[in-house]
């Protein structure tokens, strides 16, 4: 039986600088994206979306805001599906990576590093005992393999 190895890479980030919105709409689109990074495994509706922007940004335009749905609906790191009523519903396609760009945006790079430092540490327990429990349940069935043999051999004794 294999033992599960980690691996650690690090690498240098690029970091891209990210620069401020042109317009309204870019600003409200981003603004959509900071409300679901708040629950990233929830799928939010239109006016969800726009109620928790406006408490941010205050009231903004019937046209801003569609305009920032279209922007929202094409970028990749957002899913939108169909819910009641062909209602359309917006939530992140990579939760995880939203968890980890809401860390790096609020507090930092270190404390980006810090979170996924733990999470692997993490990982790596639950896979140890993944595999405890695997093994453990091997040599369970190797028990009940030998105790139906001891079994059948006592039922053709008799």
């Amino acid at each position: 039986m294999e033992s599960a190895v980690l691996h650690i890479i690090f690498e240098k980030l690029n970091l891209v600088e990210v620069k401020p919105p042109d317009t309204l709409a870019e600003l409200v689109e981003r603004r959509f994206k900071k409300v679901m990074r708040r629950e990233p495994k929830r799928q939010y509706s239109r006016a969800e979306l726009i109620a928790e922007t406006e408490k941010m940004v205050g009231e903004v335009g019937k046209r801003s805001l569609a305009k920032a749905f279209v922007l929202l609906g094409r970028d990749a790191d957002v899913r939108v599906a169909l819910g009641e009523q062909n209602r359309k519903l917006y939530g992140l396609a990579m939760p995880v990576k939203a968890f980890c760009d809401s860390i790096l945006e609020e507090e930092g790079q270190l404390a980006a590093v810090s979170v996924l430092g733990k999470s692997i540490v993490a990982e790596a327990a639950i896979l140890r005992l993944e595999e405890e429990l695997k093994r453990r349940q091997e040599s369970q069935k190797g028990n009940d393999l030998l105790g139906e043999i001891m079994r059948k051999v006592a039922e053709g004794d008799s």
